[in-house]
């Protein structure tokens, strides 16, 4: 619906050649683009999962950019892509929501033509808590937090893919990653 009223809107201010009309139409294509997805990848599950993080730092106040560039994912089953996408933008959007100026980067692209990978970074102001290289919840109630990221890792290993991790402590930034092999496709 946003997509589609942002396009009539553009066809309109054509129309129109009037400055007020045009000014009137700037503003609400500025609030509608508040709430599109932030893109079309062709993957609707992808694009539910960017248009709820494109609304949901816009009303906290966060920057949110979602990058799909080459890949779109077309080979992982949708509910694999809501847990691991999901989890890594929840985790990203809990970090950041604490920082005055927080920012969310989404992207997804193919590298070298082999391999999928899903990268987000996001601004943490404290580093995250770790044993052994393996990230644990700060969460109070340990037990029943954590889920996460288990679930992204599990997801990435499902598709003989991996996550890894590190923590930016000059910019305060933490950097995930899940790199999934592309699976070919035998003639």
């Amino acid at each position: 619906f946003a997509h589609d009223e942002k396009n009539h809107l553009i066809a309109i201010k054509s129309l129109a050649d009037n400055p007020e009309v045009d000014e009137y139409i700037d503003k609400v294509y500025d609030d509608l683009k508040k709430y599109s997805a932030g893109g079309n990848t062709g993957n609707k599950m992808l694009d539910i999962i960017i248009g709820k993080y494109t609304a949901l730092c816009s009303k906290n106040g966060l920057s949110f950019n979602a990058k799909a560039l080459t890949s779109n994912l077309s080979f992982v089953q949708d509910s694999d892509i809501s847990a691991m996408v999901g989890n890594l933008l929840d985790n990203a959007f809990e970090a950041a929501k604490q920082a005055k100026d927080g920012k969310i980067e989404f992207s997804l692209y193919t590298l070298d033509g082999k391999s999928c990978v899903v990268s987000v970074i996001n601004t943490a102001l404290t580093e995250p808590k770790y044993e052994n290289e393996v990230l644990v919840s700060a969460k109070s109630d340990q037990k029943s937090h954590g889920y996460g990221i288990k679930s992204i890792k599990k997801t990435a290993e499902k598709y003989g893919g991996s996550y890894s991790w590190f923590y930016d402590h000059k910019n305060r930034e933490f950097h995930a990653m899940v790199m999934l092999p592309i699976p070919s496709v035998s003639c």
